[in-house]
C-alpha cells in the first residue's frame, strides 16, 4: 500500500510541477504581450506624429500658395461664402 502511495505522490508531484511550469508560461506570455502592445503603442504615435508633421507642412503649403495668390491680385471663389 505504502508503495501505491508513493507512486501516487510521484504522480501528484510531477502534475505540480507541468501546472507551475504552465503558469510560469503564462506569466511569460503575459509579459510578452505587455511588452507587444507598448511597442506598437510606440509604432502608432510615431506615425501620428509624422503624420501631424505631414499635415502641419501642407498646411504652410496652402498658405503660401494662398498668399501668392492674392499678392498675385487673383480673387479665388469660395462657394461657401454666398451672401
Amino acid at each position: 500500500d505504502t508503495e501505491l502511495e508513493r507512486e501516487e505522490a510521484n504522480f501528484v508531484l510531477e502534475a505540480a510541477r507541468a501546472q507551475r511550469n504552465m503558469c510560469i508560461l503564462e506569466q511569460q506570455l503575459a509579459a510578452a504581450k505587455v511588452d507587444e502592445m507598448i511597442a506598437l503603442g510606440n509604432l502608432y504615435r510615431f506615425r501620428a506624429q509624422t503624420a501631424e508633421h505631414k499635415l502641419e507642412d501642407a498646411n504652410i503649403d496652402v498658405g503660401c500658395i494662398c498668399h501668392d495668390i492674392h499678392k498675385s491680385g487673383v480673387v479665388l471663389h469660395n462657394p461657401h461664402k454666398h451672401r
